[in-house]
């Protein structure tokens, strides 16, 4: 576990990463589906166990919150989203929804697999309770 600790740490800790500055959104498609992405089993860890995900991640430095979550997702799923509009803020985590996006998703290494799923489904998956919180703020449909 120790190994894994330090490979997920490393992989965490990018290169102008601000660890205390994170972006996620809530994605929302036209059939009012949330889109959560199942985590690569190589960065799970017991800091950070979920299992699944919502897009998004870490600032760079300098980088706005709209900039950190235009990028983010674009790495993780290779999707440009539209106008997203910030929901709240938790921790260091800030939570946006979208309902625009362009292009097909394309997984990084970061995740394996991906689910569009109606939103009160999202306490039957692993993903941690302050995301099944940003996804119950959205009132969708």
């Amino acid at each position: 576990m120790k190994l894994l600790m330090e490979r997920f740490n490393k992989f965490v800790a990018e290169e102008g990463a601000d660890l205390k500055r994170v972006a996620k959104v809530v994605l929302i498609n036209e059939d009012d589906q949330v889109l959560i992405l199942r985590r690569s089993s190589r960065i799970i860890s017991e800091k950070y166990p979920w299992e699944w995900d919502l897009p998004g991640g870490h600032g760079e430095k300098d980088e706005s919150l709209s900039e950190t979550l235009d990028r983010e997702v674009w790495e993780e799923t290779s999707l440009d989203i539209g106008k997203s509009t910030k929901i709240y803020t938790e921790d260091y985590t800030t939570f946006f929804v979208s309902y625009e996006w362009e292009g097909k998703i394309s997984l990084s290494h970061e995740h394996d697999d991906y689910k569009w799923i109606n939103p009160e489904e999202i306490t039957n998956y692993y993903i941690g309770e302050m995301f099944e919180r940003a996804v119950g703020r959205i009132a969708i449909g």
